[in-house]
């Protein structure tokens, strides 16, 4: 899905299907949902793409745990993994969410849960280059609905310059 502006510039904004695409593997969300779902502490399970650089996007799942639930996010990742055959539809990370975001009819609204696993994504990569008082807060924008938008909020402007100069190319 997209569209084009007032200058003929392309923008691809999204898809019509959920399929997540793994280095060129289609991945159906609902087979790994499906998984997640079998587990006695999982409540609600939502499996999104996320950004990667060599990928293109890998599978993350969200899961929302029935109350007193005590399995951690990566206990929940291995039984998944355990019972997914299909090696690219093995979820990268499990992300364990108080609720589940719905639209205002109540359905799931995955483009809020693309926008978090992109934004925890980013975030940890710039941690694993930054020092700890470069860090910015990376932000999604929540208004953005079809592209998913994120600022970087920096400590201040020389904390800044130097955090660009190290990942500009990789923020590219």
């Amino acid at each position: 899905i997209g569209h084009v502006d007032e200058r003929g510039y392309l923008f691809i904004t999204g898809r019509a299907k959920d399929v997540i695409i793994r280095s060129g593997h289609n991945i159906d969300p609902a087979l790994i949902e499906e998984v997640a779902l079998t587990h006695t502490e999982v409540r609600q399970a939502v499996a999104v793409g996320r950004p990667d650089r060599r990928a293109g996007e890998v599978p993350v799942v969200f899961v929302e745990l029935r109350d007193g639930a005590r399995c951690t996010p990566a206990e929940l990742r291995q039984y998944i993994i355990e019972r997914i055959p299909e090696a690219p539809a093995k979820p990268d990370t499990v992300f364990v969410v108080p609720r589940m975001p719905v639209t205002a009819v109540g359905k799931i609204y995955r483009p809020a849960l693309r926008r978090e696993a992109a934004r925890w994504f980013v975030a940890e990569r710039l941690r694993e280059v930054l020092p700890a008082g470069d860090l910015p807060e990376v932000l999604a924008d929540e208004d953005c609905h079809h592209v998913i938008k994120l600022r970087l909020r920096f400590p201040g402007p020389e904390a800044q310059a130097r955090a660009l100069a190290q990942v500009a190319g990789w923020l590219s």
